[in-house]
């Protein structure tokens, strides 16, 4: 049966009834299947040992699949199967029934180590590895089903549907930039995560050149990542293309040739971390090379009779090659990208080391014939792939000694135990943020930011609390902290050049270079006793990715440190300072993909020089030149006009000007609040606890609600209740701004009123000590922290119109009929319209933040405002609503919003709709928050920029 041609029907990934993948496979092409030559063995499968699995006595089971022995031997014997062979001595059909015994019970194991070693993936055979099924490949174009297309090459794709009638041009375009992405050889079928890093660059770059855009600002994080310099050189001929087309590129980089070749080069410097930041160079870039004939370290002694051999080595592009790996040095495996260096490392020596260390087996399918491994007791793999963190993981959680830093300051106070000294943690992390330091993109206003409850920040080791000690600079950590475990991860970050970082800083916030050396020390950390046990060979792919010269001598001081201990480090790298560092060099070439794969040298670096196939060697000779080469030739790319006309956009003029940007920051230094009657400012903690404690016999006051008053004026009723049941002495609970409780001393005063304190006399507010703004007479209160954050509109902009400082809105004389009503009252619209607000006005008002059950005329301005607009300070999940669930909240969207929504039901609509019109947003300061306005340097606030 066949059925009609349709996109599902040709797509793999569908997930409809009619497409054509492969059941076999579920459209993956291959296959999980076990790797008989490892599990099984020459034993009877009468014998417990016929498997190369670790058997349980006590149990009576193999290890970690959890199967008795006494099950294989039953179910063979139903099956007339006899046990007193070996599997490799029965027939392929009992062979095929006892690997089914121990896969249906090693599939749920696969990803343990002591599993993964007998598990492989081979092609689909009923599909062939094209992911499709039977029904899908009987259609063709051209002659061609879409299977025979997938397997052609760019370069034969682009052949074969030149001439073509085709329905879509655009694939030719698609193919172009392909190939002039230096892609050609690639076919359409081949999968991403086969790509090199090289391929996966001008993959990405291809797609910017198909898009022919111009007048646009590309960002490149270190394009050179993973590429060899014949790469490199490709790559950097497709940017300058891209620059060719009106864009500006702007790259992050520490390769010599994009420096050399870049219109601008601009340096920072001149350390690292607080060391750093500076503009040291910016101009041409006129230093030369010279990193070639700099020879860091001295060479080891190779002794190949006590090597690693790997003979007829086949995986994927390399094919029946020899490979040979002296110990006790360092080795470099070079190659343009795409050339093999992963299969030999990761496809081959890898898997081959690890089975023979656990079971002292090898794959013969990946390697005929291989010696000395007996030489090897761990063997460890270090590749490309991205730290994985969340938004909360910082260093120390990283590294794995977050828990040891909490015990320390767990052992200072018995009532408190580590877990309230985890930000994770519920019972020390601050209740309003959940310990992110952060509501709503701002900083939390209850915690500071700190993500920590007061009581834990009180505990302090070497005059430091939790956060002061994650804060702080790791060379300074180590001069106050006496503890070995914190001593050895800030040494080993130390010599690969991180001690200017904190535990706390966060993992996504570390630059290429940084997370790179980061992975490298984990790996260290967790590999340490294997380091000093020796024998042991540590994988590195291109360790010196994103790091500049020093940083990469630093890396050379650790590898001889791992070496001493008689250890071997084999490093894939295309920076030719690390190949010329070597003590071993292996170059695989010539090119990528089939034209890769070829052991194409194997010795030292004077040898190296003279090897006339390597691209790597021409390069070094200067047999290759550096040079950018024009691929626009004979091309039919053209340049699509992309014009950004700033008139047509509502952008604020200040904005437009770079000038905003330093007035921000004088703002961020020498802001001033202007201290008004009774209100008293201060910078810091400090400087206010300077001036009060001069007080003599006052009385120090906070409010509970400071953080709720941050958001709106009023507090609601429910959270009010809640938070006053906890507190005694209150001295006036019906207001809001007034309800004031005594503290025992300024400090709790400061630190429960979230930077507020009142100073009472004789049950009279005598005076407003603080370090934010606060009105009572305009009820406004601000920001905790002070930062370049607050005076910027992207980050301090109003919630209501976004920043833009103007609201659409309708005529209301088109909408309410008779403003002496109020909503809920049938004539108060000039159309009848069910908006069922009943429910949605009584929560609110039992709630004491407005009373919408009153005439339009009887609320105050700002009521009005909120009536016809929205409020969005404020929602309340319903009875047994989702807390996920949007819809199950109520809210109040403004009476705009509710006719926006029913225009369908209104006679009269497009007259509403054509007298939208802006007007200046009531709830801000241009755009800005309010409090903005009480923030003065030079006579002016930043709202009069705008």
């Amino acid at each position: 049966m066949y059925q009609a041609p349709s996109q599902q029907l040709l797509s793999f990934n569908s997930t409809s009834k009619d497409s054509g993948k492969c059941d076999n496979c579920n459209g993956h092409g291959i296959v999980e299947n076990i790797y008989e030559n490892a599990l099984f063995t020459n034993k009877s499968l009468s014998s417990i040992d016929c498997v190369n699995l670790k058997f349980d006595e006590k149990g009576g089971y193999y290890k970690y699949i959890f199967l008795p022995h006494g099950d294989v031997v039953r179910e063979c014997k139903k099956a007339n199967i006899d046990i007193t062979k070996s599997y490799f001595e029965i027939t392929k059909d009992a062979q095929d029934f006892v690997k089914e015994i121990f896969f249906t019970r090693m599939i749920k194991h696969k990803n343990k180590d002591s599993i993964s070693i007998f598990w492989h993936t081979e092609i689909c055979p009923i599909c062939n590895g094209t992911r499709l099924n039977y029904k899908a490949n009987a259609i063709k174009l051209f002659d061609k089903n879409i299977s025979e297309m997938l397997n052609l090459s760019v370069d034969e794709a682009l052949v074969f549907l030149k001439d073509k009638p085709l329905h879509h041009k655009k694939i030719l375009d698609i193919l172009e930039s392909l190939k002039l992405a230096t892609l050609g050889y690639l076919t359409l079928n081949r999968t991403l995560t086969t790509l090199s890093g090289g391929e996966s660059q001008r993959l990405k770059l291809s797609l910017i050149l198909h898009s022919k855009y111009n007048d646009l600002l590309y960002i490149l994080d270190e394009p050179s990542s993973g590429l060899h310099p014949y790469n490199n050189m490709q790559i950097f001929s497709i940017i300058s293309q891209i620059a060719k087309q009106k864009n500006t590129i702007l790259i992050s980089e520490h390769n010599e040739f994009y420096k050399q070749h870049s219109d601008l080069f601009i340096e920072l410097g001149k350390g690292s971390g607080i060391n750093g930041g500076e503009i040291i160079h910016c101009g041409k870039y006129n230093k030369k090379d010279n990193s070639l004939n700099i020879k860091y370290r001295e060479s080891k002694d190779i002794d190949l009779k006590q090597a690693i051999s790997l003979k007829n080595v086949t995986c994927n592009n390399i094919k029946d090659e020899d490979f040979i790996f002296p110990l006790n040095c360092l080795i470099a495996v070079s190659g343009v990208s795409g050339s093999g260096k992963s299969s030999l490392l990761k496809g081959v020596l890898l898997p081959l080391c690890e089975q023979y260390i656990q079971i002292k087996t090898i794959n013969t399918d990946l390697a005929q014939k291989v010696e000395n491994l007996d030489s090897i007791n761990n063997i460890a793999y270090l590749g490309q792939e991205q730290i994985h963190s969340n938004s909360r993981s910082i260093v120390a959680t990283y590294l794995g000694i977050f828990d040891r830093i909490r015990d320390l300051y767990a052992s200072l106070d018995k009532s408190l135990d580590s877990g309230y000294f985890s930000f994770n943690s519920k019972v020390g992390q601050c209740e309003s943020c959940a310990g992110s330091g952060s509501v709503d993109e701002n900083i939390c206003p209850i915690c500071m930011g700190s993500g920590y409850k007061n009581i834990v920040l009180s505990i302090k080791y070497n005059n430091l609390n939790i956060l002061e000690f994650l804060e702080t600079e790791l060379s300074i950590i180590k001069k106050i902290f006496n503890d070995s475990k914190l001593s050895l991860v800030i040494d080993t970050l130390d010599r690969l050049g991180l001690s200017y970082l904190s535990f706390g800083r966060r993992v996504d916030s570390l630059s290429g270079g940084e997370s790179q050396r980061l992975r490298l020390a984990k790996q260290m950390l967790s590999n340490e006793k294997n380091i000093k046990k020796g024998n042991f060979i540590f994988i590195l792919d291109e360790p010196s990715k994103g790091l500049d010269s020093i940083s990469i001598q630093k890396l050379y001081n650790l590898f001889d440190d791992i070496i001493s201990h008689n250890n071997t480090i084999i490093v894939i790298e295309h920076n030719l300072n690390v190949i010329r560092n070597a003590d071993f060099i292996i170059d695989i070439g010539v090119g990528a993909g089939a034209n890769g794969g070829k052991n194409i040298f194997s010795g030292c670096w004077e040898d190296f020089l003279h090897c006339k196939d390597s691209i790597t060697a021409q390069f070094i000779n200067g047999k290759i030149e550096s040079k950018i080469t024009n691929i626009t030739n004979n091309n039919n790319l053209t340049s699509r006009q992309y014009n950004f006309d700033v008139s047509k956009y509502p952008f604020n003029k200040f904005l437009l000007n770079d000038k905003h940007f330093s007035i921000e920051q004088d703002f961020t230094a020498n802001y001033e609040i202007e201290s008004r009657k009774n209100y008293l400012y201060f910078k810091s903690f400090d400087e206010l606890l300077k001036y009060g404690s001069q007080i003599d016999k006052k009385n120090f006051y906070f409010n509970p609600l400071i953080e709720f008053l941050y958001k709106f004026e009023k507090v609601p009723a429910s959270i009010k209740t809640k938070i006053l049941k906890k507190h005694k002495n209150i001295l006036d609970s019906k207001d809001d701004w007034h309800c004031i409780i005594p503290a025992k001393s300024l400090l709790e005063a400061y630190q429960k009123g979230l930077g507020i304190v009142y100073v009472l006399n004789n049950n009279n507010i005598e005076s407003i000590l603080s370090t934010r703004f606060i009105s009572l007479e305009q009820k406004i209160i601000g920001a905790p922290i002070i930062n370049p954050k607050t005076f910027s509109l992207y980050f301090n902009r109003c919630e209501y119109c976004d920043g833009a400082a103007k609201l659409d809105v309708y005529d209301k004389n088109l909408i309410i009929q008779d403003t002496s009503k109020s909503i809920l009252d049938s004539n108060f619209l000039k159309f009848k319209l069910n908006l069922k607000l009943k429910t949605i006005i009584s929560k609110f008002k039992s709630e004491g933040l407005f009373d919408f059950t009153q005439s339009f005329d009887s609320l105050n301005n700002k009521e009005q405002n909120i009536f016809l607009y929205g409020f969005i300070e404020y929602e309340f999940l319903k009875p047994n609503g989702r807390i996920n669930a949007k819809g199950d909240y109520i809210r109040w969207e403004g009476l705009y919003t509710y006719i926006y929504y029913h225009l369908d039901f209104i006679q009269n609509a497009r007259e509403i709709i054509d007298s939208k019109h802006k007007i200046d947003c009531p709830f801000c300061a241009k755009g800005l928050k309010k409090e903005l306005q009480f923030y003065g340097y030079n006579g002016k606030s930043i709202v009069d920029y705008y």
